[in-house]
């Protein structure tokens, strides 16, 4: 109902309904960007907070959090990176990359690539799930997961395999690696043409 402008009250007592995660986010959000513009300032480090940052990102981390613990995967990503970085909060790394995962966990593109520049092991693991559902990106990916040994073991079929995938699919970095591996006859027979 909220996502068609319904507004939802108590059927007792007919209060309003507190706001749905994508407004939490929004929000929350909006206070966040005023704070880090002032934060920030043309600085390109973050300052001790003035007791009104303060209290706007103790605001913000409780509206993400509630947004987050719904479902919002914005929420739970843009929390992680607040701890992850200790922006306005104290710099909790565990915390962070527990937020970070949930969101991926849940299919968030930015939280997936995130956790592919953090834990190669662990991603590589993600990536395949997301590769077997025909991501052309997470093909690629996994492609060069393959071809690079992060993550997996090194192994060049399974590099082209997976970058085979993903180029059918016109993912243009896909099809450039396999273009590199023709012309160097790296994992396939060399191929000028190809």
């Amino acid at each position: 109902l909220r996502k068609q402008g319904v507004q939802q009250a108590c059927p007792l007592c007919r209060t309003l309904l507190p706001s749905g995660p994508e407004q939490l986010f929004e929000d929350a959000t909006c206070i966040y960007a005023r704070t880090v513009g002032r934060q920030r300032a043309g600085r390109m480090a973050w300052l001790p907070l003035t007791a009104s940052e303060k209290r706007n990102m103790a605001q913000v981390v409780e509206m993400w959090t509630s947004a987050a613990n719904q479902g919002n995967m914005h929420a739970q990503y843009q929390l992680g990176y607040t701890y992850l970085l200790g922006r306005g909060v104290a710099q909790d790394s565990e915390k962070g990359l527990q937020w970070i995962r949930r969101a991926a966990d849940e299919g968030f593109p930015e939280a997936q690539a995130a956790l592919l520049r953090r834990d190669y092991s662990e991603t590589a693991q993600r990536c395949r799930k997301v590769a077997e559902q025909g991501d052309s990106k997470a093909q690629f990916a996994f492609g060069k997961m393959y071809y690079t040994g992060r993550g997996v073991a090194q192994d060049d079929d399974e590099a082209v395999r997976w970058l085979r995938k993903a180029s059918d699919q016109g993912n243009a970095d896909a099809l450039y690696h396999l273009g590199v591996m023709h012309f160097t006859g790296k994992g396939v027979a060399q191929d000028m043409k190809k």
